[in-house]
């Protein structure tokens, strides 16, 4: 995991890359604090002009479905801003795996 060093007061930006199959994703940013708790923070979809969530005075996200990136944008930084970024894509993508088959061969 990347480690990202901001002065209070600063504007911050992560960004991430995801793949997905799906014609209408949805991309989600979540913080998780030193104690544990995690904040849902923002959803944007392809096709939504606006994100739903905390976007507003500090916090901004771009969600580019061309190069498959979204970007979370902190400005003014505080101290409550520290805590571990992730970001989500839904629907998932899944795939079945069989599970392996071993056939042991014995001399009696």
């Amino acid at each position: 995991m990347a480690s990202i060093v901001v002065k209070e007061g600063d504007s911050v930006s992560m960004f991430c890359n995801y793949t997905t199959t799906s014609n209408a994703p949805h991309l989600f940013w979540y913080r998780q604090h030193s104690s544990g708790s995690v904040e849902f923070l923002l959803r944007r979809s392809k096709f939504g002009g606006n994100a739903e969530g905390f976007e507003g005075d500090r916090l901004s996200s771009e969600l580019d479905h061309v190069n498959h990136t979204i970007n979370l944008k902190v400005v003014k930084a505080e101290l409550s801003d520290s805590a571990m970024y992730y970001c989500a894509l839904s629907p998932t993508e899944t795939q079945n795996w069989a599970d392996p088959v071993q056939k042991l061969s014995g001399s009696h």
